[in-house]
């Protein structure tokens, strides 16, 4: 067959390795997308962290040093934005107020 239909054979080597370029370039395509949902999520968390650090610097800057008492206001303005970080994230930003201390009525 090789020898009688030279062209055809030629005809369907390229289009295996089209379709194994294909094949290799969707391939590519997931991890790319993969990967840029994974970049998303972090960088949806760091802006979160971010957005925590600057209530909790501007309260803290608010107050003279010596021992720190959050009004309601504050504290519920903590919760809120460290409800939306997670317990986890919040463990590793907080410094006023750890998770499991504030205040019942704040957090809607």
């Amino acid at each position: 067959m090789v020898k009688r239909y030279p062209r055809l054979v030629k005809k369907l080597e390229r289009a295996e390795d089209k379709e194994r370029m294909m094949s290799v370039s969707m391939k590519k395509t997931q991890v790319a997308r993969l990967l840029a949902y994974v970049t998303g999520m972090v960088n949806q968390q760091l802006l979160r962290q971010n957005e925590y650090l600057l209530a909790e610097n501007r309260i803290l800057r608010a107050h003279p040093p010596s021992r720190l008492l959050l009004t309601d206001p504050e504290r519920s303005t903590l919760a809120v934005i460290g409800k939306r970080l997670g317990r986890r994230g919040l463990d590793a930003v907080a410094m006023a107020a750890k998770p499991g201390r504030e205040c019942p009525r704040c957090v809607a």
